[in-house]
């Protein structure tokens, strides 16, 4: 009887502890909710960059985001990022298509297009396609901002300036 008894309470414990939820357990998917939370975040982004409301798109990004334009250096902070963006010139055509976005918990992932035209003071329009990868995270409000963004062009790359002629022999 001794023995049931024990069976039976090693067989309870082991139940009770196999329900009870694991501190490795994978973080739950993206739900239907958060993707389109983000998916407006893009919409938003288009819109606010087109218009040149670039301190409300600024706002987006966490105070230590990290910005990774092609052609320049790593961009580091929310203000930073700002920064960069008011000195780029006004886009003509920009948009976010192709938007794929994953994850899990309280980060996020997305990859779209960036069609976009723009033209540099003094030169011609440029008319470019580009992509990019963006990371989010939850803030603990709910709120999702972004903490990365990495784009690059599609264009194949300028080829490297011709050397400069060595100077003439000294006599």
């Amino acid at each position: 009887m001794k023995f049931r008894l024990a069976v039976s309470a090693v067989v309870a414990v082991i139940t009770l502890d196999a329900c009870q939820p694991s501190g490795n357990a994978a973080p739950a998917a993206l739900g239907d909710a958060d993707r389109a939370a983000l998916t407006a975040l893009l919409d938003s982004a288009v819109a606010q960059v087109k218009t040149r409301r670039l301190d409300v798109w600024a706002a987006a990004f966490t105070d230590d985001a990290v910005f990774l334009p092609p052609n320049h250096p790593m961009v580091r902070g929310r203000a930073a990022i700002h920064a960069w963006a008011d000195s780029f010139p006004p886009l003509t055509d920009f948009a976010f298509p192709n938007i794929v976005i994953a994850g899990a918990g309280n980060i996020a992932w997305g990859t779209t297009s960036i069609p976009m035209s723009f033209t540099p003071p003094g030169g011609p329009l440029v008319r470019d396609t580009a992509k990019q990868l963006i990371v989010w995270n939850r803030q603990p409000d709910g709120a999702w901002k972004t903490v990365a963004v990495a784009f690059s062009s599609d264009l194949p790359a300028m080829p490297a300036p011709a050397p400069l002629p060595a100077p003439p022999a000294k006599k």
